[in-house]
Protein backbone atom coordinates (compact mmCIF):
# COMPACT_ATOMS: atom_id res chain seq x y z
CA UNK A 1 0.00 0.00 0.00
CA UNK A 2 1.29 3.29 -0.76
CA UNK A 3 1.94 5.86 1.84
CA UNK A 4 0.01 8.61 1.88
CA UNK A 5 -0.41 12.18 3.65
CA UNK A 6 -3.03 14.90 4.58
CA UNK A 7 -3.78 17.42 6.58
CA UNK A 8 -6.84 18.00 8.14
CA UNK A 9 -8.65 20.77 11.22
CA UNK A 10 -9.45 19.37 14.63
CA UNK A 11 -13.08 21.08 15.40
CA UNK A 12 -13.88 22.26 18.50
CA UNK A 13 -15.94 18.90 19.08
CA UNK A 14 -12.68 17.24 18.43
CA UNK A 15 -13.88 15.73 14.82
CA UNK A 16 -12.17 15.44 12.21
CA UNK A 17 -12.79 14.94 8.41
CA UNK A 18 -11.15 11.11 6.99
CA UNK A 19 -10.12 12.61 3.43
CA UNK A 20 -12.36 11.12 0.44
CA UNK A 21 -8.99 9.25 -1.22
CA UNK A 22 -8.09 7.63 2.27
CA UNK A 23 -12.15 6.64 2.66
CA UNK A 24 -12.14 5.46 -0.66
CA UNK A 25 -8.06 3.50 -0.22
CA UNK A 26 -9.73 1.80 2.98
CA UNK A 27 -13.01 1.03 1.73
CA UNK A 28 -14.86 3.09 3.94
CA UNK A 29 -18.40 3.67 3.69
CA UNK A 30 -21.29 5.52 5.67
CA UNK A 31 -21.85 3.89 8.75
CA UNK A 32 -18.75 1.43 8.79
CA UNK A 33 -17.16 0.56 12.35
CA UNK A 34 -13.55 2.07 12.43
CA UNK A 35 -10.76 1.19 15.42
CA UNK A 36 -8.71 3.98 16.46
CA UNK A 37 -5.16 2.91 18.48
CA UNK A 38 -2.08 5.21 19.40
CA UNK A 39 1.25 3.54 18.62
CA UNK A 40 4.28 4.99 19.18
CA UNK A 41 2.74 8.78 19.49
CA UNK A 42 1.27 8.22 16.28
CA UNK A 43 -2.89 7.42 16.22
CA UNK A 44 -3.89 4.77 13.79
CA UNK A 45 -7.08 3.94 12.03
CA UNK A 46 -8.03 0.53 11.15
CA UNK A 47 -11.50 -1.22 9.02
CA UNK A 48 -13.39 -3.82 11.28
CA UNK A 49 -11.75 -6.14 8.11
CA UNK A 50 -8.20 -5.23 8.68
CA UNK A 51 -8.37 -5.60 12.46
CA UNK A 52 -9.95 -9.32 11.73
CA UNK A 53 -7.02 -10.15 8.54
CA UNK A 54 -4.19 -9.23 11.75
CA UNK A 55 -5.64 -11.43 14.25
CA UNK A 56 -5.93 -13.74 11.74
CA UNK A 57 -2.23 -13.11 10.80
CA UNK A 58 -1.06 -13.58 14.64
CA UNK A 59 -3.20 -16.53 14.99
CA UNK A 60 -2.01 -18.03 12.01
CA UNK A 61 1.62 -17.88 13.30
CA UNK A 62 0.84 -20.99 15.98
CA UNK A 63 -0.99 -23.27 13.95
CA UNK A 64 -0.29 -25.52 11.35
CA UNK A 65 -0.99 -25.40 8.55
CA UNK A 66 -4.33 -28.05 7.37
CA UNK A 67 -5.41 -27.60 11.70
CA UNK A 68 -9.12 -26.86 12.56
CA UNK A 69 -9.22 -24.76 15.50
CA UNK A 70 -12.67 -25.35 15.86
CA UNK A 71 -12.33 -29.39 15.78
CA UNK A 72 -9.73 -29.15 18.36
CA UNK A 73 -11.95 -27.49 20.72
CA UNK A 74 -14.63 -29.70 19.98
CA UNK A 75 -12.25 -32.45 20.91
CA UNK A 76 -10.62 -31.16 23.82
CA UNK A 77 -14.61 -30.36 25.15
CA UNK A 78 -15.07 -34.00 24.22
CA UNK A 79 -12.11 -34.85 26.32
CA UNK A 80 -13.39 -33.09 29.12
CA UNK A 81 -16.97 -34.47 29.00
CA UNK A 82 -15.60 -37.69 29.16
CA UNK A 83 -13.14 -36.92 32.39
CA UNK A 84 -15.90 -36.27 34.40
Amino acid sequence: MSKATSSVKLSKSGRIVIPAAFRKQLGLSIGDDVFFEVEDGCLKLSTRAQGLKRAQEIVGRYIEGGTSIVDELIAERHAEAARE
